[in-house]
């Protein structure tokens, strides 16, 4: 039996020599191997607990894959996002925290639309179905309708929607293109408030600097044509047959792109498009309302 301070502290010190300086990264995958959370892991700690040979030899396996550069949510298997804990792993797109505004700022207009009692989303895009997951939590009553076209990524979404859904989430497998992957979704009475993405948005042009990003996420999911525009565009035209008059478009996106969106927003006649900022102070999220007054 081993100390586990001792194991913890040379696991940090062999991903700090790897450039990855955060220490809670040890106590994550830690805290894995241990099937422990870490609160848990803190008390473990503090008591002075040892750690058997065979949990050593996984958490060394877990801090080489790590300082390979493999991301870390994919050793563990878990990425945290709202107040879920979702399954990601190779072939789908690991969330971000600051896609947590997205949902945040959908929860705040679908409350000015006076739609938070039982209220139509529709997500495309969906990877780990984390936005649309996350929006059906918030409200127990809404109907939640969520998009994927990757083979790799739909066994992820398939399972997260049936731990987190709670039922109200339906998962689709299709392109956006394809007419039937809205079926009954142009009806008057089952229109969604708002339609929320992050899709891929990366111009084919830009390989992105961190190694996690550019080995493990999927092409698919990061790459949109030359500006990185393309699926934005047809998500935004695809919205105007979907969307209610006064309903809402809300798109994740690079840095760099709020202005050329709101000016795709404002050449097709929508209405108040509008870019926030994340917590770093950085454009991420666009929005407009579709032309005519809210129902």
């Amino acid at each position: 039996m081993d100390d586990l301070r001792l194991i913890r502290d040379r696991a940090r010190r062999t991903l700090a020599a790897a450039g990855l300086t955060s220490p809670s990264e040890a106590d994550i995958l830690l805290s894995s191997c241990l099937g422990m959370s870490r609160g848990e892991l803190e008390l473990a700690l503090l008591r002075g607990d040892a750690i058997d040979a065979d949990t050593k030899r996984r958490l060394e396996d877990a801090v080489e894959r790590r300082r390979r550069r493999e991301p870390l949510q994919h050793i563990t298997g878990r990425a945290p996002f709202w107040d879920m804990e979702l399954e990601v792993g190779p072939g789908v797109f690991v969330p971000r925290p600051e896609t947590e505004l997205l949902v945040e700022l959908a929860l705040t207009e679908l409350a000015e639309l006076g739609s938070t009692d039982a209220p139509g989303v529709l997500e495309f895009c969906a990877g780990s179905g984390a936005i649309a997951l996350a929006l059906a939590r918030a409200l127990p009553r809404s109907r939640v309708v969520t998009v994927e076209a990757s083979p790799e990524a739909w066994p992820w979404l398939r399972r997260n929607v049936a731990r987190y859904g709670d039922g109200r989430v339906e998962a689709r497998f299709g392109r956006l293109e394809e007419p039937s992957i809205t079926t009954g979704l142009e009806q008057s009475e089952a229109r969604p408030a708002v339609i929320v993405s992050n899709p891929p948005y990366i111009p084919s042009r830009n390989v992105p600097q961190e190694p996690e990003v550019r080995r493990a996420d999927p092409e698919e999911a990061l790459f949109s044509g030359e500006d990185g525009l393309d699926l934005i565009c047809a998500i935004l035209q695809r919205s105007e047959a979907l969307l209610p008059p006064g309903g809402a478009l809300f798109l994740e996106h690079d840095e760099s792109q709020g202005p050329a969106i709101r000016a795709l927003f404002a050449a097709r006649g929508w209405h108040d498009p509008s870019t926030h900022q994340d917590l770093l102070g950085r454009d991420r999220v666009s929005r407009a309302r579709r032309p005519g007054a809210a129902k």
